[in-house]
């Protein structure tokens, strides 16, 4: 038995966007309408496919709240990641009151004496945190990467089929 044997009402048709557009998956959406009409999988699943693609711009749209709001959460996570560390180690390193001192006219400082203090401050930071800040910093542009990604391809769905 195929969608064109079984005629679908309109009650259900705005139940299936409704769920599509809320993102349960498909899977869910057909056993729910196996149970409530008495129809079998393979009809259920045809009925679900003809209505997401007789309606992929708009599911899209109205998905977009969902996927903007996780994207921004996404973009601010993967500049965190990216930023927190490289100020975390400047200032570990010193480097930030070197730059204050500098910006301020504080102390002079001594060359030689910077560089023994970051080298030792340096060989501290290798065993111990440098992996770990490392990976953060390398971690954080492919979450941004990844998250733009998903949002153009979003994008290029919603205007490609409204």
């Amino acid at each position: 038995m195929d969608s064109t044997n079984h005629p679908m009402d309109e009650r259900t048709h705005a139940y299936i966007l409704e769920k599509l557009s809320g993102a349960v998956p498909e899977d869910d959406i057909i056993f729910e309408l196996c149970q409530q009409t008495d129809i079998d999988w393979e009809t259920a699943g045809s009925l679900v496919r003809q209505v997401k693609e007789e309606h992929v711009g708009e599911i899209q749209a109205r998905q977009m709240p969902l996927k903007g709001a996780l994207a921004l959460v996404f973009l601010i996570f993967g500049v965190l990641l990216t930023v927190a560390p490289v100020v975390y180690l400047l200032s570990i390193l010193g480097v930030l009151q070197l730059v204050f001192n500098l910006l301020t006219g504080g102390a002079t400082i001594d060359p030689q004496t910077v560089l023994a203090l970051m080298r030792n401050r340096c060989a501290l930071l290798q065993w111990y945190e440098l992996p770990s800040a490392l990976f953060c910093i390398l971690l954080g542009p492919t979450v941004i990467a990844v998250n733009i990604r998903a949002m153009r391809d979003t994008w290029r769905e919603l205007f490609f089929h409204l």
